[in-house]
């Protein structure tokens, strides 16, 4: 916000007596079973994206995505890269299995996954896809970074 419409914020925020609306009265739903589909294709399609080549490295992944919107599209997303997916907490119920930073307390059910599962990556999904972790091969050391792995 800039500075005019931030004062114009806090001056909405400011006030005691608000009108909710419930839940279903709260603007349209449309749903379209075409949009994830769509969206994967544009990131397959992306100049910078190179989906033949990490279809060759056959990667088996464990994906965390705590409950959150993510555990729609990113399974489905690795398994068109090609990825042998295992699946943690993506039942998308937004009952959240744990806050979606990656600190060490978020990864340690992750890395355990990954030794269990014997997979040479991990993904936690954080807020917004924004980012994700990354392990070291066979469940080593989980970074804040995404970097390549060896397969």
């Amino acid at each position: 916000l800039n500075s005019d419409e931030n004062k114009k914020f806090c001056q909405i925020a400011g006030r005691v007596n608000f009108m909710f609306s419930p839940w279903n009265k709260q603007g349209n739903h449309t749903s379209d079973s075409l949009h994830i589909d769509n969206h994967i294709k544009s990131i397959l399609s992306l100049p910078y994206i190179h989906p033949d080549q990490i279809r060759k490295r056959k990667l088996n992944v464990v994906v965390d995505c705590v409950n959150a919107a993510g555990g729609v599209i990113i399974p489905k997303l690795l398994r068109e890269f090609g990825c042998n997916v295992v699946e943690m907490n993506c039942d998308v119920s937004g009952i959240f299995s744990h806050t979606p930073e990656p600190i060490p307390e978020n990864l340690s059910d992750l890395a355990k996954r990954v030794v269990a599962e014997k997979r040479t990556s991990a993904s936690l999904s954080t807020r917004m896809l924004t980012g994700s972790c990354s392990s070291t091969k066979m469940g080593g050391r989980l970074s804040r970074n995404i970097r390549s792995l060896p397969s």
